[in-house]
């Protein structure tokens, strides 16, 4: 398992899911997110509304046109996750073999997939609550509230833990090859 998550540390494989990601989300913006009315929430209002209310009040602000615009593009929806998660766990798995892992960075690599899966699981609830309409119910779309929340979670901590790394990573190997140049 773990020559597997290496193979993701390759930098052909990293450039593949960064590519793969800008461009499914650039698709996601002109197929959805621009044809949103001004002052309406965005699809993560959608994803976070915890009440029937508020799911329904989301997909009215949008309209019937961009709810079933949302539905259409969902289909990159499923392909999003695959491409964070190789992405995410590359840069963790490139960083860790790079220089001393850290345990926590070690444990991170999983982060990316596991929210992978639980996206996965909120865009099934979502077409499931789509597919069916109004009245929803409340208690799937709390669970797919919390499936999102959880999802973000892990997202909020992954891509900081990564960034920060690869800063200091980079800053650290800066000061070091002036260490060694003025030797």
């Amino acid at each position: 398992m773990l020559s597997f998550f290496k193979k993701l540390g390759k930098l052909p494989v990293l450039l593949t899911a960064a590519a793969t990601a800008i461009l499914l989300m650039a698709y996601f913006q002109t197929a959805f997110i621009q044809h949103l009315p001004e002052d309406a929430p965005g699809y993560i209002a959608l994803q976070l509304s915890y009440t029937a209310e508020r799911f329904n009040e989301v997909l009215e602000l949008w309209g019937p046109e961009n709810s079933l615009r949302y539905q259409h593009s969902m289909w990159a929806d499923f392909l999003f996750p695959i491409s964070y998660a190789v992405l995410f766990t590359g840069l963790l798995v490139r960083i860790g073999r790079q220089h001393d892992p850290a345990l926590f960075v070690q444990t991170v690599w999983f982060a990316p997939t596991l929210a992978a899966l639980l996206d996965y699981l909120e865009n099934i609830l979502h077409l499931i609550l789509l597919t069916k309409g109004a009245p929803y119910s409340p208690q799937l779309v709390q669970f797919s509230a919390n499936i999102a929340m959880m999802k973000w979670v892990l997202l909020g901590g992954v891509i900081p833990v990564t960034l920060l790394w690869i800063a200091a990573q980079a800053v650290f190997h800066s000061r070091k090859t002036k260490e060694e140049k003025a030797l």
